[in-house]
């Protein structure tokens, strides 16, 4: 079976984040404002203390299984999105 790029990417660092896929999610957290103050309100809604799954659910509800980019939601690292959300929840 063949494993493309973007996969093949999933086992690296990429930008300071475990690997591409959780890079991407990340950037869409960050940088579409709907997205973006919806995330600040469900980190403030959890007091700053957003789970690795309880991050899992609120990307997959805004994403789907995918970003925009292709980035497939199941090769993200959770933990490091929600302590983004989390230090996001102090906006």
């Amino acid at each position: 079976m063949a494993v493309s790029a973007r996969e093949s990417r999933n086992d690296e660092t990429f930008n300071g984040w475990a690997n591409w896929t959780t890079w991407n999610v990340a950037l869409w957290l960050g940088n579409d404002e709907p997205l973006y103050w919806a995330m600040v309100a469900e980190a403030n809604r959890l007091a700053h203390r957003v789970t690795a799954a309880q991050a899992r659910r609120f990307a997959s509800a805004w994403m789907g299984s995918v970003t925009r980019d292709g980035a497939q939601l199941r090769f993200c690292r959770w933990a490091e999105i929600a302590a983004m959300m989390n230090e996001a929840g102090d906006a």
